[in-house]
């Protein structure tokens, strides 16, 4: 039976650090290229650059983890939510008119759904960490670097 961590938290560990890091890397090439490509100015463009700049925080944490061996679900708490929250702010920040049929605006629709949905997620996760830390602990312990392999079984 999954427990309520492996529900919350079971999509990072089955992406695992290569995963997760090709996901964000991957979220800011396609910003990039879409700003290259689309000339579109004003609050479309300035939230792209907004959300993206901070998106940075968790390369540089991903790039951590994977370089410390470091559980996935553990590390990208310390700065997923900083990122999500900068994203949802500046979209209210903009007025939330922040879509277009542009590749830029396009791009912003999937930014901002996903970003919303992922921190919700988050809030609810860091929740239920907050009522149940031995649960948590439990949780990481299983995903912790064993002994023998050296292996983290949220980092494969």
């Amino acid at each position: 039976m999954m427990s309520k961590f492996d529900i919350l938290f079971g999509m990072t560990n089955k992406m695992g650090s290569l995963g997760m890091f090709a996901m964000w890397s991957s979220f800011y090439i396609i910003s990039i290229i879409c700003m290259f490509a689309d000339d579109t100015q004003g609050k479309i463009r300035n939230f792209t650059l907004a959300s993206q700049a901070i998106c940075c925080i968790n390369l540089c944490t991903y790039g951590w983890a994977i370089t410390t061996k470091t559980n996935m679900v553990q590390a990208s708490l310390y700065t997923i939510n900083a990122d999500l929250a900068v994203t949802i702010l500046a979209w209210a920040y903009f007025g939330g008119d922040v879509f277009s049929s542009s590749a830029l605006g396009i791009w912003n629709y999937f930014h901002v759904i996903l970003g919303v949905m992922m921190f919700v997620q988050n809030m609810a996760g860091l929740v239920v960490i907050a009522t149940d830390y031995d649960g948590w602990v439990e949780f990481k312990g299983e995903y912790q670097i064993e002994a023998a392999g050296g292996r983290n079984r949220a980092n494969i």
